[in-house]
């Protein structure tokens, strides 16, 4: 009987699929949550959903986390059902992406993306 031993990647190797190689993209969950529920999605599939989200205000953040994602361009949809909102923004995993997901004060959902982390106090 042969077992197969888990292959690790070596230094500098990025994670690939069968079909194509995956990129991690930073998504922070920033302003205006208070006991909310956000879900993102990239061509229909659910890659992060949180819930009981809450903003700490001392640094404008909730939470930050990382999804992986095929490389290329792909659409983001952001939901947040406990205020009945969504967004969709367009992103090129090619390149560095940091996803920044807000409430503003009037409610509305604000995705900003960018090639360099958000700052944070």
């Amino acid at each position: 009987m042969v077992l197969a031993a888990p292959v690790a990647l070596l230094p500098g190797q990025t994670g690939a699929t069968m079909e194509g190689r995956m990129a991690a993209i930073t998504v922070d969950l920033q302003d205006g949550f208070m006991d909310d529920t956000v879900a993102v999605s990239a061509g229909g599939t659910e890659v992060m959903r949180e819930e009981g989200v809450t903003t700490r205000f001392q640094i404008g953040m909730a939470k930050s986390m990382q999804i992986e994602l095929p490389e290329g361009r792909a659409t983001l949809t952001v939901e947040v059902p406990t205020k009945n909102q969504r967004a969709t923004v367009p992103i090129d995993t090619s390149r560095p992406v940091f996803v920044g997901i807000s409430l503003t004060t009037e409610g509305a959902l604000d995705v900003r993306v960018q090639e360099q982390p958000f700052g944070y106090m």
